[in-house]
């Protein structure tokens, strides 16, 4: 069987970039950088809803919450106690404040949290009546508690807490949101600073289209493009070779 110059090469860039793509959806953060999972706060049509809504994170990543028009929150909650503030319940947890925002601005406010443990994370924003409308997230969720349980519970909640200082992450302006909370830092919890592989805190540009219903995480910043660079020199190395053959 005989294969023509021109199909080798077509069949061996298909492979090699199937094989990028791959890679990209498995990313292992090299040693001493923070694994990122953007989190939209709403979208483009003011959908009451966080993106993605269900997420597993490790002890040390980053939680950067990005925030949508208009004015979208995100604060600390317990499964017991939905549309509260985790301080409600004797710990205190983080609080972004509202991020006001407009659909003709060009960047958008950036809420950082470094996650302490795999503890279950639950969080909802305390804006008007978002959280009884089903405006709320999980990061670790655990067996028999899910995000259907706490979501449905939130609508009989007739009054929204809202934390009284905003504490425990960074905010847009790359400082402290707040002082530690007192006691040490609980689940979700971060000290002044944070220490992430993004500028903690920078505003991040307001993409041009809304996130997928099913959200995404994101590796350490630049891991995705270093890696797709890195296929096309090996798929023009290898088309060079078949092409010299």
């Amino acid at each position: 069987m005989h294969f023509s110059r021109k199909a080798l090469t077509s069949a061996a860039t298909a492979l090699l970039f199937s094989t990028a793509t791959a890679q990209q959806l498995n990313i292992t953060v090299p040693s001493g950088q923070v694994m990122t999972h953007v989190i939209q706060v709403s979208d483009a049509n003011g959908t009451l809803a966080f993106f993605p809504s269900e997420l597993t994170a490790n002890k040390g990543d980053l939680l950067q919450f990005q925030f949508w028009p208009k004015a979208h929150s995100v604060a600390q909650s317990s499964f017991a106690s939905p549309c509260q503030p985790l301080d409600s319940a004797g710990t205190t947890g983080f609080w972004s404040g509202f991020m006001p925002v407009t659909p003709q601005d060009t960047t958008m406010p950036v809420f950082s949290v470094v996650v302490n443990d795999t503890k279950p994370i639950w969080a909802y924003c305390a804006t008007g009546k978002h959280c009884q409308a089903g405006m709320a997230l999980v990061v670790n969720p655990p067996v028999g508690k899910t995000l259907a349980m706490y979501q449905a519970a939130a609508k009989s909640v007739e009054v929204t807490g809202i934390p009284s200082t905003v504490e425990g992450g960074t905010a847009t302006n790359g400082t402290a949101a707040g002082p530690a909370p007192s006691g040490g830092l609980g689940s979700g919890d971060v000290a002044a600073g944070g220490n992430t592989t993004v500028p903690a805190g920078s505003s991040a540009v307001m993409p041009s289209t809304q996130p997928s219903s099913t959200g995404a995480t994101a590796g350490a910043a630049g891991l995705k493009v270093t890696t797709g660079k890195a296929m096309v020199a090996l798929v023009a190395a290898f088309v060079g070779f078949v092409c010299v053959v």
